[in-house]
């Protein structure tokens, strides 16, 4: 990071009835705040936002005096506006139309106003950005859902001279949702409204990061709001022009590294990631745990370890294991040592007789328990029952930039892993969608029993599964499956590998007739590290009859830049799904860690089998990712674990399908 970050955020969606109320511009202020937060270091960030009454045409200008002004040289000065734009009388000068605006004694502010003020801001050598989500022309669109943020001229002309909008006046860039004569509007997007010119620039920004050019960025954005809306165009210019080939932000923002870091704000420390990460609240007395390193790790141990105490949507409040004494001045890289699991969740339904003895043998087992949300937590459980009344909120807040984040989870029938039905002297259970899984039992106490077994190894199962450490360094597709095809008839060589970047991709695998009867498709199948750095992988097959086996590829050490070849292993497996001739869908598990970890204390026999004990040495291990495997398979306590390894894994769904059948190879 070079410098800090400045922000006056301001959005107005209610003009106290002089105006009809947009929707969409306190949105807008929340989306950048957000995407501020998740671009720049906690303690880099200062941001002041003005919500509705709040944004005065005082407050406004106090906010570039009294905060922006802050901004020195190294450092930018972020200006975001949404609201209503406006033109003065004869169309010569572009207004921004304030809270109390045309109220008596109080104009809109002009935008050389506005010019006037960034020379105060730049004279400390800032760079200043501008953003301006509010249109000059008072129009309607006719469309439901679509509102214009433009109003008519204020009638009550003012003899002011203004400093020049463009061309002159102080450095800046300056980037418009529209051109002067045209609407800018508001929808609805990814479920609120919003300014259309807003959302797009922020997309661009996340997904292009803060080191494309500001050309490029509002390019993006042009090109994304013309394909929702018509008639509108964003604009942008800069003071000198050859600013808009900077970086966003002047090259202040840098992109944002992999991995976590420990860092001091409002004297407390924090972790740069949250909910939006990956990282899970604290559950059962069991919380996020990180091993933080020095600034400069190189090989270094670990100098302790924090415990996540609070989770927001893009950081986490944390506290300090006693022992060692962090330097408030410093970010400390961190990585995930443990974590909770949270249990699977099931749905009970069915006759009252049958679904009590079903409670009953649940609350017997120190696996299965049915949670209502006024209830204490029982840290034993691996699955728990969801009831369609259930509800979680979370609320925090920080003074300091307006955080106010709200978690409404309702856990419903349809977020149940999966559904246990009771009806008609039978217990069976089913998927979420409804297939079933095993067998029905008689809805009797031995029944139960069984029942009650099956979901202990299904909650085991789903845990396994879902298994991930949400902000590691070792980054998606850098440990991948490969698939090497060699050239047959006219077909030329192909290579593939998984995971791929974004959305998943399913891994086809698809079996031809032989004299002896099925076979796997012929090529090589490998597993490859990308990194620079020794890694020691596994390769884990959770199967359709929810067995866990490491037959494919036991922990072994990648060196950097290598392979390690899983073709002759996976043939066995690969030829029985062949010679069953229905297509067979499961789930491969890439793990991969810094650390030694034992692949086979993740096991699960078949679905009804008895689990097998792990071994003292497991148990007793320290390592990571064993002890991750006995909290998933036991819920036993573990031992404290040791060093700070990082580690990561990848879940790749596998499609194994008969050559010219139905779902056959793609």
């Amino acid at each position: 990071m070079a410098g800090g970050v400045y922000a006056l955020l301001v959005g107005i969606n209610d003009y106290g009835g002089r105006f009809d109320p947009l929707a969409g511009c306190l949105n807008d202020v929340d989306g950048f705040r957000e995407l501020l937060l998740d671009l720049v270091p906690r303690p880099m960030l200062w941001t002041r936002e003005l919500r509705d009454a709040e944004a005065t045409r005082q407050a406004v200008i106090d906010g570039f005096t009294g905060h922006l002004a802050r901004a020195g040289a190294g450092d930018a000065a972020v200006f975001c506006f949404s609201g209503y734009g406006s033109m003065e009388p004869g169309g010569e000068h572009r207004t921004i139309v304030c809270a109390d605006s045309r109220t008596p004694g109080v104009p809109d502010l002009v935008v050389g106003e506005i010019n006037a003020l960034i020379g105060q801001v730049t004279a400390g050598g800032a760079h200043v950005l501008v953003v301006l989500d509010c249109g000059h022309a008072g129009c309607g669109t006719g469309q439901p859902g679509v509102r214009v943020r433009g109003v008519l001229p204020n009638p009550e002309p003012r003899r002011i001279a203004y400093a020049a909008e463009q061309g002159g006046g102080p450095p800046r860039v300056v980037l418009s949702a529209c051109g002067p004569t045209q609407p800018a509007l508001e929808l609805p997007i990814d479920g609120r409204q919003q300014g259309a010119f807003s959302a797009m620039l922020r997309q661009s920004l996340a997904v292009r990061g803060p080191t494309f050019a500001y050309w490029a960025q509002l390019g993006w954005a042009c090109h994304s709001v013309t394909q929702l809306v018509h008639g509108q165009e964003p604009v942008g210019y800069a003071v000198p022009p050859a600013a808009m080939d900077e970086p966003t932000f002047g090259g202040v923002v840098r992109p944002r590294p992999p991995g976590a870091r420990l860092e001091r704000y409002r004297d407390r420390w924090w972790i740069d990631v949250g909910s939006v990460h990956g990282i899970p609240p604290p559950l059962d007395g069991w919380t996020t745990v990180v091993a933080v390193r020095p600034p400069q790790p190189d090989g270094a141990p670990p100098l302790g370890r924090a415990r996540v105490s609070e989770v927001e949507s893009r950081h986490c409040r944390v506290t300090v294991d006693p022992g060692w004494d962090p330097d408030p001045s410093l970010r400390y890289p961190a990585t995930v040592v443990d974590l909770p699991l949270p249990p699977a969740r099931f749905r009970l339904d069915g006759d009252p007789a049958a679904t009590a003895l079903v409670r009953a043998h649940l609350a017997d087992s120190p696996h299965v328990h049915e949670t209502h949300v006024h209830e204490a937590h029982d840290d034993e459980a691996h699955v728990r029952e969801t009831h369609d009344h259930e509800a979680h909120d979370h609320e925090t807040h920080d003074h300091e930039t307006h955080v106010h984040e709200t978690r409404d989870r309702e856990l419903s029938g349809e977020d149940g892993d999966f559904v246990v039905s009771a009806r008609h002297g039978w217990l069976t259970i089913a998927g979420a969608d409804g297939t079933p899984l095993a067998a029905p039992v008689p809805a009797t106490p031995e029944g139960a029993a069984v029942l009650r077994d099956r979901l202990d190894h299904l909650g085991r199962w789903q845990v396994i599964k879902r298994l991930d450490n949400p902000v590691s360094t070792i980054a998606r597709g850098q440990v991948r499956l490969h698939l090497t095809k060699p050239r047959h008839g006219a077909l030329p060589k192909s290579f593939s590998s998984w995971p791929k970047p974004g959305r998943d991709h399913p891994v086809h695998l698809g079996y031809h007739p032989t004299g002896n009867g099925w076979s796997a498709n012929p090529g090589r199948l490998s597993l490859g590290n990308s990194t620079g750095r020794p890694l020691y992988c596994a390769l884990l097959t959770l199967a359709d009859d929810f067995r866990i086996h490491d037959q494919l590829l036991p922990t072994r050490l990648i060196p950097p830049r290598s392979s390690v070849d899983i073709t002759e292993a996976a043939g066995g497996i690969l030829k029985h799904h062949g010679e069953g001739r229905t297509p067979v869908d499961e789930w491969w598990k890439i793990i991969a860690s810094e650390q030694p970890f034992d692949s086979a204390a993740f096991g699960l026999p078949h679905l009804g089998e008895p689990v097998i004990a792990r071994s003292a040495a497991v148990r007793n291990s320290r390592s990571v990712l064993n002890r991750l495997a006995v909290q998933a398979v036991t819920r036993d306590p573990v031992v404290e674990p040791d060093g700070g390894p990082e580690w990561a894994t990848a879940l790749l769904t596998v499609h194994h399908r008969l050559a010219g059948g139905p779902g056959r190879e793609e």
